[in-house]
């Protein structure tokens, strides 16, 4: 018998998986599913779907009313998959805000609530929030109208507002009211969870992974717990006892408190936090349970070692141990409580240091005295654990204070608790002498600073303790044996001169001398504690640290006497006398130690003292000598010690006066050792500090002096170099000492009242000092901060000092010669800070006084007048007339004389406005000679200092009066023939009009004055008020009767008086008619004024011929005239033939002649107009075809486009010459002319012919680095017309032709990239990096609509060259994956398109280059993903590699798999793929494209999916079904060519399914794979294999070797070299 041909072949027999062969096994079984009391909830069985339900609901509700749209929603709603899902919800949300209808959506809640109970607990967050926003549109629009319901879904909404998803947990306001409405219901909800399911009861098994069922459970139980402590926190305890039955049935039953154990942290965590509300807020019924509880709980709870819940689990221990501490007891008898509590201290609280270590002190306070009192030892085992856990590794320098606190603060609760019996006051002694004491010993002795530890926190947690327990202890004898005890163990050791344990002389040192610091710094902070928290017991605290310190001190001495100084010694005596001055001074008996020691052991051994315990007592020394009273003495001491230094300078026995000076004087010229100068330095201080006179007046002023010259030297040069006299430390040492002798207000006073407050404005003039490259940068900042200390002391004291004025006026001396000053290196913003911080420290809110210091600063006129005639002596740049109206009249006119006039209030102004002119010709020429100040400072404020003139509002005087004042001082100045000032004028008058939104009345009556020639103006003036007026006439009829009247004179004129040098009359009206054109060019004259003007321009050029008109001596004219062309070509489209051809002519000459800038701009400008109306009138006269329908006047326009095509070429290759030749100014700063010069140019040449680009490509691509924004977008626009057309040759070629074709990038391209990348900083220079950019977008534009050959070639020379990397670097770094920035957000922009026109580099930082680069980035994701997958794979910086995947995951890989998806949807892939055998599928929740392949019975799969961060990561390839063959044959021919195409060369998916397709269907018509690259169909060029093995006797088995993308591998075999 035949098998049935439609039936299944399946491997192994085996009978496939169905819902109904299932359903009749259990059938046949007889076995029942069991289910679990919350699925009887739902209605439903534990692996039932909503898919039942919602076939239940839907078919319930046909009498309901419901429309149909909400049916379909209901429907989707009900499927597993969760997009379909999520999908439902929105359209639902979308569908309920367009519904009003009360009762219909209470129609609809009913079939809501079996959904919302799923829902609401779902895997899916998404879907979960997407939810509860539904459920708020319904809450909200039915509102109480939901009470029917409310019983249903209370339970889940109740648990859901604890979802552990911020965005998902629904945040309702928590009525009690509802709470106890629904407490019930929610019980019951919450007992089914916890006690009834389990991870597969509470989600179906069939369709959800485990870690996804596991992961809901935990969430979903978690979220009861809270909602259960919520319930019992919000509801008062009379309802809830009447309830309590529920709650027994809860709180009795073991599972629900086994959960403290769960593995789940969220699950202990959320126990945790219950036991503690429950506690707090019904705590009868947690005693009611106590015995259930604490076997659970307490057993447990200190051996929960997960961090993230020890803020909870503190919490509840704490609360539940205070009220029931006899829960220990309890808990006890099962098995003993302490040892636990020991090893949880003994391993350092399981690192929860900063938590737990505050917490042990309250636990164990609370602790019940029955279990201590249970273990003998518990005191001497509590504090062993607890100081064990110091050696845990979790415990460092962070830290290891919090340890250190709470050891000493429980050790100190005992040894203050233990008092009531004899056994307790043993323990406490214990306690105090064993544990105390020896900790204060492992202090001193045993603890050093490392790593993980720090002896300052040990330091202030003793010194606190022993304060608080000397003074407040109630046992007068165990703290007096206490202090003794302390007392001898240290003299102890400083008698011995050795710590125990020390092993080597060098160890034994410096171990000594760290428990002497150690010592001093316990001492210091005891007895600051004492000063500051016990203020009331200091006679109690004299009875203990004077004696103490008094002690130590004497045996201290004692001990240099007998044995000599130590390091230590010597430390602890320099600092007792620092610290403990009351002691050492004013105890008789130490102080005549003190004077004996100094006198007599000092002296006699200071030769064989080491040089290391010198700075020690030299310190002790000078501490005595400031604080002794007796002037006899000091001297004496002092000569007594100063004899034994070996100092090589002449002094006589007694002269101390002449041997400090040579001291000084020494030390300023570094011809001291530095330990000497430090020893001299202090020397000095304490000598010029002393309070006897044991200098005279006239030594410590020339001391000062000394000093001083340091600082003056340092101030005046404002840098060192290598041939400075005096060093720079020794200027910091200088201010470091004098900031200390300011401290002193004796010091101060003498200062002041000397004559050394003349060099106070050397101090000052430190406070600006700047760092230099030859600098060292710490020394130069110390230098300013100490040299700002002082200032501050000085300022401070002599506000209140008789001097005051003095130091004022010799500041403000100082700075105004400084100001006058060429050789000062400062500039005027520096100056301007002087004044403003002296004007701040002495008159702050006073302007008066503040007013009177800048009116000493000021020069006079004249001397202003010296020291700007170098300025405006200098010619003005002609080519400035590209962007400023008044330099063309200006330079023809060659106006220099300045005439003096009579000085008035005003002059300060009109001074300040002709520095602006001054500075803004240089800022706009870019030059760096010009010798003058913040000149971009200036430029940039724009006026500030002229608008607040403007501004200001004084009742004492007519602010119009003013006003005209100042305009006629300027008028009268620019009338005086010089060119700066008619510029000043143009400025003055332009702001002042504006301020004072004249009318257009006034302006029209002014505006008739100045053109007036009845007045005596010249023209630059008369030009400066007609462009201040303009905007406010140029609509007026007297304007255009001006414009009018001069077009007339113009006219009237012969080339003879337009072409000369002398009594030119025409140039006046051309000046004057430019002067009146608009900025914005609009023309309000008829057509035929402007024509004859054009014929008047014609006549002119047909009398002289064209000499003239190129000649040089006449540019000023040619500009001139230009100009009116410009200003004429926009009204000038039609004419005859004639007057284009002079229009063309006059262009083509000065062009080639290329004379000036201003005249080559012009000359483009009229190139534009050319082209762009030539091109508007070709564009109309192709609209009709047929010349009948062309009007006269668009037959005339004929001529311009005839006229046009014959100059076409030439005027295009004269732009494209000036376009190329700018390739020479990449690399240089460019004025501003130039650069407006550059945007016209850039204008012209955006549509040059792609015959003349192709010859010329080369030319093209420096310019890309040039530093204009409209050249650079220029040059990219042109190239990218070049690029492509050479791609779809190179494509047609590869193609069609026998001979193969190389593909290469320009050489002019790789020339530009290599250029960038050899800058050390591209980001310094933003038109390099543009440029670099474009060069990269040109990269990537060629891989649209080009072949695979192609783009594999294309690709390959990329990673031949390694020229990526730099670019992949540049674009993370800019996107802020490098660093600490923050990376920038894209997720408002479109990265799939740049539009490179739209660019901006005033804007490039914030937005334009982020952009650009994030579209270049994808754009290499989509040409060239194996380039950019094997930088990423590459990459050394761990964090960097990060960022770039993250940032690719979040951004770009959506975007590239959702295009792929759909090209594979897209009709025409569709079309060209899918036939009856082949199809396709797209899953777009997984990222996933199936294809099948159906040969009769058998389907062949095969899947594609891409990965979140693909194509960063590879595609995943997989078969689903393989057929007959083996499965390494299976896996070569089906899945390695199609994996090899997408992975390894770049391609796409419709590439790859049409390779798989073909592979296939050639394989089954008997074609076999190519054993090199398991493809039939070459990957390159879609051949079959060609090749026979004459080794092997094989038919054609390959293709030709170089084109198989596996020769590499394929070169391990013999079979490549017998293959033909």
């Amino acid at each position: 018998m035949g098998k049935t041909k439609n039936k299944q072949r399946v491997k192994g027999n085996v009978q496939p998986a169905s819902s109904s062969r299932a359903a009749e096994i259990i059938a046949a079984s007889g076995t029942q599913i069991q289910t679990g009391s919350f699925a009887q909830l739902l209605g439903e069985s534990p692996f039932s779907t909503l898919n039942s339900a919602s076939t239940d609901i839907v078919d319930n509700t046909g009498g309901s009313n419901l429309d149909s749209e909400l049916v379909l929603i209901l429907k989707r709603l009900s499927k597993r998959d969760p997009i379909t899902k999520l999908k439902a919800l929105e359209d639902l949300e979308t569908y309920l805000k367009n519904k009003d209808e009360d009762n219909y959506l209470v129609n609809v809640t009913g079939n809501w609530a079996k959904f919302f109970v799923k829902l609401a607990i779902d895997v899916d967050r998404r879907i979960r929030f997407s939810t509860f926003s539904c459920h708020l549109l319904i809450v909200s629009k039915i509102k109480k109208k939901i009470a029917p319901y409310l019983k249903e879904i209370i339970g889940i909404w109740i648990i859901s507002l604890f979802d552990q998803s911020k965005d998902a947990a629904f945040n309702t306001e928590k009525h009690i009211e509802v709470l106890i409405f629904g407490q019930t219901e929610i019980l019951s909800t919450i007992f089914e969870i916890i006690i009834n399911k389990t991870p597969e009861t509470l989600s179906d098994p069939r369709f959800i992974s485990k870690e996804d069922m596991i992961s809901k459970y935990s969430r979903v139980v978690t979220s009861s717990y809270y909602a259960l402590a919520h319930l019992i926190d919000q509801i008062p305890e009379d309802s809830l006892s009447k309830v309590v039955q529920q709650y027994n049935g809860l709180l009795c039953n073991a599972k629900f408190w086994s959960n403290l154990t769960d593995q789940s942290a969220l699950v202990r965590k959320s126990c945790y936090n219950l036991i503690k509300v429950l506690t707090n807020k019904w705590p009868k019924m947690v005693e009611d349970h106590l015995e259930m509880l604490t076997t659970i709980y307490l057993m447990s709870v200190l051996n929960d070692k997960d961090k993230s819940v020890y803020e909870e689990l503190w919490n509840s221990l704490l609360v539940f141990t205070k009220y029931f501490p006899k829960s220990w007891l309890l808990a006890s008898k099962r098995k003993a409580m302490l040892p636990k509590l020991f090893n949880f201290l003994r391993c350092a609280c399981h690192g929860t240091v900063t938590i737990s270590y505050p917490c042990i002190l309250p636990l164990i306070s609370n602790l019940p005295q029955e279990l201590i009192d249970s273990d003998p030892k518990f005191y001497d085992e509590f504090f062993s654990n607890f100081w064990k856990g110091l050696s845990n590794p979790v415990i460092d320098r962070s830290n290891s204070g919090v340890f250190l606190q709470a050891y000493i603060e429980c050790l100190m609760y005992y040894i203050f608790k233990l008092e009531n019996s004899d056994d307790e006051k043993q323990k406490q002694i214990d306690l105090i002498e064993n544990k105390f004491f020896k900790l204060i010993e492992m202090y001193l002795v045993d603890f050093k600073s490392s790593a993980s530890f720090r002896t300052d926190q040990m330091r202030f947690c003793l010194g606190r303790e022993i304060s608080r327990f000397v003074l407040k202890f109630p046992n007068k004898d165990i703290s007096d044996r206490f202090i003794q005890k302390l007392r001898d163990f240290i003299v102890g050791i400083i008698k011995s001169g050795i710590i125990p344990n020390s092993d080597s002389k060098e160890d034994k040192e410096n171990d000594f001398k760290e428990f002497c610091q150690k010592l001093m710094d316990l001492l210091f902070y005891i007895n600051s504690t004492i000063n500051n928290e016990y203020k009331d017991e200091n006679n109690v605290a004299d009875n203990f640290v004077s004696p103490l310190v008094e002690n130590i001190f004497q045996n201290v001495l004692s001990q240099c006497k007998e044995y000599g100084c130590s390091v230590g010694l010597s430390l602890l005596l320099s600092n007792i006398a620092r610290d403990f001055s009351f002691v050492v001074l004013l105890k008789k008996d130490t102080n005549e130690e003190l004077k004996k020691f100094l006198n007599i052991t000092l002296l006699e051994n200071i030769s064989t003292i080491p040089t290391t315990c010198l700075d020690y007592l030299f310190e002790l020394f000078s501490f005595y000598l400031f604080y002794i009273q007796e002037s006899s003495d000091a001297i004496q001491l002092w000569i007594n010690l100063v004899s034994n230094f070996d100092i090589k300078c002449s002094f006589d026995d007694n002269n101390l006066n002449k041997l400090l000076i040579d001291l000084t004087n020494k030390m300023l010229y570094q011809e001291l050792e530095f330990d000497l100068r430090t020893k001299v330095e202090n020397l000095l201080e304490r000598a010029l500090l002393s309070k006897v006179h044991i200098l005279k007046s006239q030594t410590k002023i020339e001391i000062i002096n000394i000093l001083m010259k340091a600082i003056s030297a340092c101030a005046l040069e404002f840098d060192f170099d290598e041939t400075s006299t005096i060093s720079k430390d020794i200027v910091f040492s200088i201010l470091q000492m004098f900031s200390k002798l300011f401290k002193y207000e004796e010091f101060t006073e003498f200062f002041l009242d000397s004559d050394l407050i003349f060099a106070i404005w050397h101090i000052f003039e430190l406070t600006f000092m700047k760092t230099h490259e030859y600098l060292d940068q710490d020394v130069t900042k110390n230098i300013q901060e100490y040299s700002q200390i002082c200032w501050n002391q000085i300022t401070d004291a002599s506000n209140s000092h008789s001097r005051k004025e003095v130091i004022i006026n010799n500041i403000i001396h100082q700075i105004k010669s400084s100001l006058l000053d060429i050789h000062f290196i400062a500039s005027p913003t520096d100056f301007a800070l002087r004044v403003t911080k002296l004007c701040s420290k002495f008159h702050e809110g006073d302007n008066a006084k503040v007013h009177e210091v800048i009116v000493k600063l000021l020069p006079d006129e004249k001397k202003w007048h010296e020291l700007c005639e170098p300025f405006i002596s200098v010619p003005i740049d002609s080519s400035f007339s590209c962007i400023d109206s008044m330099i063309l009249p200006i330079i023809a006119e060659n106006i220099n004389e300045n005439k003096e006039l009579p000085s008035n209030c005003h002059w300060i102004l009109l001074e300040l406005l002709l520095m602006y002119v001054i500075c803004s010709d240089n800022y706009r020429s870019r030059r760096s000679d010009h010798h003058l100040w913040d000149v971009s400072h200036v430029v940039e404020s724009g006026y500030q200092g002229f608008r607040e003139f403007l501004e200001e509002k004084d009742e004492d005087y007519d602010q119009i009066d003013n006003l005209s004042g100042l305009i006629e001082a300027a008028v009268r100045r620019a009338n005086g023939n010089h060119s700066y000032w008619t510029r000043v004028l143009h400025i003055l008058c332009s702001k002042v009009f504006e301020y004072s939104d004249i009318s257009p009345k006034c302006a029209e009556e002014f505006f008739d004055v100045v053109t007036s020639e009845s007045y005596s103006l010249n023209l630059t003036t008369r030009i400066a008020f007609i462009l201040s007026l303009r905007p406010f006439v140029e609509t007026s009829e007297n304007f255009k009767d001006f414009q009018n009247k001069l077009i007339k004179n113009i006219c009237n004129l012969e080339s003879s008086q337009i072409f000369t040098l002398k009594d030119n009359k025409g140039w006046p009206y051309i000046c004057l008619l430019n002067a009146t054109i608009t900025k914005d060019g609009n023309i309000l004259l008829p057509p035929i004024r402007f024509l004859d003007l054009l014929e008047s321009i014609q006549r002119w050029h047909d009398t002289t011929g064209s000499e003239p008109w190129m000649a040089s001596n006449f540019i000023h004219i040619q500009v001139a005239i230009a100009k009116l062309l410009n200003f004429m070509m926009p009204s000038l489209k039609e004419l005859s033939l004639f007057y284009w051809v002079f229009i063309f002519e006059l262009v083509r000459n000065w062009l080639k002649n290329d004379i000036c800038l201003e005249l080559r701009y012009e000359a483009v400008h009229l190139s534009v107009h050319l082209i762009n109306i030539s091109s508007f009138i070709d564009q109309g006269s192709r609209i009709s075809n047929d010349p009948r329908d062309i009007t006269y006047d668009t037959r005339e326009s004929q001529n311009l486009i005839e006229e046009y095509r014959v100059h076409n070429s030439e005027l295009y290759n004269l732009l494209s010459l000036l376009l190329f030749q700018e390739k020479v100014n990449r690399y240089k700063l460019l004025s501003e002319q130039y650069l407006e010069y550059l945007d016209i140019l850039s204008s012209a040449c955006h549509h040059l012919p792609t015959s003349l680009l192709v010859e010329k490509k080369d030319e093209i691509y420096p310019l890309l680095l040039v530093p204009h924004e409209g050249i650079q977008k220029c040059a990219y626009k042109l190239l990218h017309v070049v690029i492509m057309k050479k791609a779809l040759e190179l494509s047609e070629q590869i193609e069609f032709s026998v001979e193969s074709v190389i593909v290469q990038l320009d050489n002019g391209l790789l020339s530009v990239i290599t250029d960038a990348n050899n800058v050390s900083n591209l980001t310094d220079d933003a038109h390099k990096t543009f440029g670099y950019l474009l060069v990269w977008r040109l990269v990537f534009d060629q891989f649209e609509n080009i072949t695979f050959n192609y783009k594999s070639q294309i690709t390959s020379h990329l990673k031949e060259l390694d020229i990526t990397s730099k670019l992949f670097d540049h674009i993370f770094e800019t996107l802020g994956l490098v660093g600490t920035s923050a990376p920038y957000d894209l997720s408002k922009w479109d990265i799939r398109e740049f539009y490179i026109e739209g660019f901006e580099i005033q804007l490039s930082t914030q937005i334009g280059f982020p952009l650009l680069c994030a579209n270049l980035y994808y754009k290499a994701l989509e040409n060239i993903p194996l380039v950019v997958r094997s930088w990423w794979s590459e990459c050394k910086k761990r964090q960097i590699s990060v960022n770039v995947e993250s940032y690719t995951e979040k951004y770009f890989s959506p975007i590239i798999i959702q295009d792929q998806l759909d090209m594979i949807q897209s009709e025409d892939v569709k079309s060209r793929l899918e036939d009856e055998k082949f199809s396709i599928r797209v899953a777009r929740s997984s990222n996933e494209i199936i294809a099948s392949y159906n040969i009769d019975e058998y389907i062949m799969e095969l899947s594609i999916r891409m990965p979140n961060n693909f194509p960063l990561r590879q595609a995943e390839f997989g078969t689903l079904e393989r057929m007959g063959t083996t499965n390494v044959t299976d896996l070569k021919w089906a899945k390695l060519p199609v994996q090899t195409v997408v992975n390894s060369q770049n391609g796409n998916m419709d590439m790859a399914l049409n390779l798989f397709k073909n592979n296939i269907k050639l394989r089954f018509q008997g074609v076999d794979d190519c054993t090199i690259c398991y493809s039939i169909v070459s990957l390159d060029d879609r051949s079959l294999p060609s090749k026979y093995c004459h080794t092997f006797r094989i038919l054609p088995v390959v293709h030709f070797v170089e084109d198989c993308s596996n020769l590499r591998f394929f070169k391990t075999f013999v079979i490549v070299t017998d293959c033909n």
